[in-house]
């Protein structure tokens, strides 16, 4: 009796359909990984072929780019126009107007110039004049301390030439490109992330170079014997699970900052660096490290970040419209930001 109802529950239990096996299988197949990467590489092709055009006819298109969201789309107007009158109050209704105009324009110039950088070594873009780095004797004193370097960037000038930058400093002799680790905040999108990292890299540096900032801590404490120079762009207001840390005045408003950066050089007692990124004109870059402290541990990582939004802000006022105006940077004041909409 027992037999025949396990026999008929073994009948009425429901095999798995095929289609559910073909799924369970399939994402893992070599044939679905090739599917996987084909579209990131389809893209990263076509901005390889389209790198080779002149950077004439690049900035042709960013101007049609730079009116369409500027004034068809009108990309993060209510962020830029709070910023700047919160941070600038002094200006006129003409004078932010201009400003916003010429913001638009250096946005649709970054995308692209990132285009055309494609492929190019920061040797070839120093040629054409596109990029230099001024006063590397800075970076080569503090290296050679045999404690590492931390480098605090912004998101001024063209911060896309970090890697182009790291090119240069090898090709004087004085470095090797293994000395450099850039940290970043990996995309939630697997496939703009795939794509962005191969350009940044392609003909500059190795990916391998570019560290999620989740993992820094780990690999900072494993490659601790090696003396890294690290870039690390901290003038954002505090993404994901990082704490906001009160640092004082920015623009004359209250500023909460990411203090990652200056807590790991104040742990590992190493120099700081902060790397001026100046637009001088459209196409010409200039990257300028200046010393903050030669022992952060001394120095203390708040004193540090203090340091770094005073230098930042003397390089803003002297390129007003080269910084990241549609960055909600000042989220810790309430009521500036205008509500999100609600979408129906």
């Amino acid at each position: 009796m027992r037999n025949s109802i396990s026999a008929r529950q073994g009948k009425n239990k429901k095999k798995p359909r095929a289609k559910q096996i073909f799924f369970k299988y399939a994402t893992n197949c070599y044939l679905c990984q090739v599917m996987k990467d084909f579209w990131p590489n389809a893209l990263f092709a076509l901005m390889r072929g389209l790198s080779f055009f002149p950077l004439r006819l690049h900035y042709c298109c960013a101007r049609f780019t730079a009116w369409i969201i500027g004034n068809v789309v009108g990309y993060r107007k209510e962020v830029i126009d709070t910023n700047l009158r919160a941070a600038m109050p002094c200006l006129g209704d003409g004078e932010r107007r201009r400003l916003e105009k010429d913001y638009y324009r250096y946005i649709a110039d970054l995308v692209a110039e990132f285009v055309w950088c494609v492929g190019k070594s920061g040797d070839r873009l120093s040629r054409k004049g596109f990029v230099r780095v001024e006063n590397p004797e800075i970076l080569k004193k503090l290296h050679s301390k045999g404690r590492g370097v931390m480098v605090l960037c912004s998101h001024s000038g063209n911060w896309e030439m970090l890697p182009a930058a790291v090119d240069l400093y090898t090709a004087s002799g004085e470095f090797v490109k293994s000395d450099f680790a850039t940290t970043y905040k990996r995309l939630r999108n697997d496939f703009w992330e795939a794509v962005t990292i191969k350009a940044r890299t392609y003909g500059k540096c190795s990916p391998s170079q570019f560290i999620d900032s989740r993992g820094i801590l780990r690999y900072m404490v494993k490659h601790r014997d090696e003396g890294k120079i690290y870039h690390f762009l901290v003038d954002q207001y505090p993404y994901g699970t990082a704490t906001p840390y009160y640092i004082g005045e920015f623009f004359g408003l209250p500023t909460d900052a990411i203090m990652g950066a200056a807590n790991l050089a104040e742990r590992f007692a190493m120099p700081v660096v902060y790397l001026h990124n100046f637009r001088k004109s459209r196409g010409r870059y200039v990257m300028v490290p200046e010393e903050i402290c030669g022992d952060a541990s001394a120095m203390g990582a708040e004193a540090v970040m203090k340091r770094y939004f005073e230098m930042l802000e003397a390089d803003v006022k002297q390129y007003p419209c080269n910084w990241l105006w549609s960055h909600k940077r000042w989220k810790n004041i309430a009521g500036l930001y205008p509500p999100r909409k609600k979408k129906n």
